[in-house]
């Protein structure tokens, strides 16, 4: 059994043992977010970084199981192919 996990709006085929290692890994990360502050009048725009550890946050997870059958048939095709002017 194949799993597709999300990740940056991209998809992902992993296995399930893999699937596993990585949920492991991201309940014990720390969490980062960049915030953007706009420019307010004389003050110019900046970032700032910032880096905490949830105790006992939930964190959402995206996995869809994909079948064997349906994994080979995709793999079968490939990459998809831009066609122009259709």
């Amino acid at each position: 059994m194949k799993m597709i996990i999300h990740v940056n709006g991209n998809k992902y085929i992993v296995t399930t043992e893999e699937v596993e290692t990585i949920m492991d890994i991201i309940t014990k990360a720390e969490r980062y977010t960049e915030e953007w502050h706009s420019a307010e009048g004389e003050k110019s725009s900046y970032y700032t970084h910032h880096v905490w550890w949830d105790n006992g946050e939930a964190r959402e997870r995206t996995l869809n199981f994909l079948s064997e059958a349906t994994y080979l048939a995709c793999k079968l095709l490939g990459k998809p192919e831009k066609v122009h002017n259709l």
